[in-house]
């Protein structure tokens, strides 16, 4: 063991000489620590010590840099300080990924890192190589790739980067692992993540990643609290502006850049906190960070086209069609400059949906043609999947049966496709094979997706998912016209969501049987089964369930024409409905006055 002190003077005339003298007690990468270079001063490190790791020894914190040498003198793990000499090659080409990456060009983005990857483990500077896979894991996951493969990753990241101080990377490493848990629905692990990335920003006094880290809070307390306005979540977004703006202070032009694309972010996490439910203050909150990405400039068109594209969305469920058209097509427009082409498919299927809101189903067609064929210019035919899948569902409710499983057909060959996609694209061939009576291949299909979620409920780690796959399985049933075998499991449901008092649950399960009754004309039945789901949700909920329930009530009644009690339970659909504001309510209300006689 060689301990080897770096200093302006160790590295005077005689530092060709020590450096000979320090090769035989070093492999290549330093891997097993047969020396530790121990910088005392800010001198610049020469020749190839320059990529190896160090421990700094500066007067500031000398007692942690002690116990460091001596728990590396015993052979124990340490954590080392990155070299702060980085070639110009490589910095060339970290350079060069963030500002594709910042493009949001995630397919060059993942190769210029990997470039970045091969540099760094040729210079052997391990906290780069973290840093290359960290940011890899991040464009993979905006690019919809597995999450389990996305956190197995960044579970290695983990463990790398015991033995390497990463600066900021750590806090953005545990970030990425908790956005990444957050999405698979695992949002106790999501919390652990990001809290621990908060607790790290804020011990090294890192405000930027301080309030980054209170974002990703506020968006896991938006995903777990989905029927109103989330205070817990405003909250956190407040304190991340206080951090955001405390970096703008004190800050030189690049920190005040930074600090001012953390200000977007916050108003674009508040829209989506205050959605349909604070429509007026969601819209200003828009407009609050289109202005903050104007301003940025350039770099920044993706991120302002993408506001526009979310906020045509809530245009959208806010009935508001000329305005979410106007959004939607100036998002296109943005993303078509960009060379975006599946965010460009996205904005022209928007238009194409708002269409069919309107009741012209007829003239959305070309606009579903044209998303799809703007999303098969692109290389990538797996993003392209999802735009194809809404065509093809299109065609088939325009009876156009033979295109459309031609589609179909094509995505199930796929490889890619993930078990959830690929039981979308098996429920729509069942489908297909029943309208045409092919019993063959109805039993086939509907066989492969049984499988498919009989797995997933077998595999399930959260409540959440296990509920949507119980459900789905008795919705493919019933799609099959198994309608008893569909009643069963929901009935099946129901028992497993009460013995864990999932209420939500319980009411879905109620509210599909409700449904399976409706089809098969069980009028009594399916009475019941809405009067269970009103009981369980009480007058005061404000879930979706309240209003469509009443006016599938409200339908019962006029069916045995009781049109006094019709009309009390559509105005009471229609005062529950003033909050979320649902397009289907208001079209289903609307539908069953024109049936009423007049008063």
């Amino acid at each position: 063991m060689l301990v080897l002190c770096m200093s302006a003077n160790a590295f005077g005339s005689d530092w060709a000489q020590l450096e000979a003298g320090t090769f035989r007690f070093r492999d290549p990468l330093n891997r097993e620590r047969r020396f530790i270079p121990l910088r005392l001063d800010d001198a610049p490190i020469k020749g190839s010590l320059a990529q190896f790791l160090y421990i700094n020894w500066c007067p500031a914190d000398c007692e942690q840099a002690y116990a460091k040498l001596l728990a590396g003198c015993r052979g124990e793990e340490i954590l080392f300080s990155p070299t702060l000499l980085t070639s110009a090659l490589l910095k060339s080409k970290i350079e060069e990924a963030r500002v594709v990456a910042r493009k949001h060009d995630e397919e060059n983005a993942i190769r210029l890192w990997e470039e970045v990857r091969k540099q760094a483990d040729d210079e052997g500077n391990k906290a780069t190589i973290i840093r290359a896979q960290l940011e890899i894991a991040l464009l993979r996951l905006r690019s919809g790739a597995d999450l389990d493969d996305i956190v197995s990753v960044l579970d290695k990241c983990i463990q790398d980067a015991k033995s390497v101080d990463l600066g900021d990377d750590r806090s953005r490493l545990l970030q990425l692992l908790g956005e990444a848990y957050r999405l698979k629905g695992n949002f106790d692990q999501a919390r652990g993540f990001i809290t621990s990335a908060l607790e790290h920003s804020r011990t090294t006094g890192r405000k930027l990643d301080e309030g980054w880290a209170l974002l990703a809070l506020s968006a896991l307390e938006k995903s777990q609290d989905r029927k109103a306005v989330s205070e817990a979540g405003l909250d956190l977004i407040q304190r991340a502006y206080d951090c955001f703006s405390s970096v703008y202070v004190s800050g030189d032009q690049e920190k005040q850049r930074a600090a001012k694309e953390g200000f977007a972010a916050c108003h674009t996490s508040r829209a989506a906190i205050y959605d349909h439910h604070r429509l007026d203050d969601a819209m200003a909150e828009f407009a609050r960070a289109a202005d903050v990405f104007r301003e940025l400039g350039a770099d920044f068109e993706w991120n302002l086209a993408d506001l526009l594209f979310q906020r045509g969305d809530l245009h959208s469920r806010a009935d508001d069609p000329q305005l979410a058209a106007k959004d939607f097509s100036a998002a296109a427009e943005l993303f078509k400059k960009l060379g975006d082409l599946l965010m460009e498919a996205k904005c022209v299927m928007g238009i194409a949906e708002l269409l069919d809101q309107r009741g012209r189903r007829l003239d959305s067609k070309q606009y579903y043609e044209a998303a799809a064929a703007i999303a098969m210019q692109q290389k990538n035919r797996k993003n392209a999947a999802w735009i194809w899948f809404r065509y093809a569902c299109k065609l088939f409710e325009l009876r156009e049966f033979e295109q459309g499983k031609s589609i179909f057909s094509t995505l199930l060959a796929a490889d890619w496709l993930r078990p959830r996609q690929r039981l979308d694209v098996l429920k729509m061939l069942c489908l297909c094979a029943k309208g045409s009576r092919k019993t063959e291949e109805l039993e086939r299909y509907s066989k492969a997706a049984l499988e498919i979620i009989d797995d997933q409920i077998a595999t399930a780690t959260s409540a959440d998912e296990r509920r949507r796959l119980i459900i789905s399985k008795g919705q493919s049933l019933d799609e099959l016209e198994e309608h008893d075998r569909a009643v069963a499991c929901f009935r099946r449901g129901i028992e497993a969501f009460e013995a864990v008092n999932d209420r939500d649950g319980v009411v879905e399960c109620w509210s599909h049987i409700a449904q399976v009754m409706g089809k098969t004309k069980k009028r009594k039945e399916e009475r019941e089964a809405y009067e269970k789901v009103l009981n369980l949700i009480g007058d005061e909920d404000d879930s979706f369930h309240l209003p469509m329930t009443l006016t599938m009530l409200a339908q019962l009644e006029i069916f045995e024409k009781h049109f006094d009690e019709a009309r009390k339970l559509l105005d009471r659909a229609e005062r529950k409905n003033e909050k979320l504001l649902s397009p289907m309510v208001l079209f289903l209300v609307q539908d069953l006055r024109s049936k009423l006689p007049p008063t």
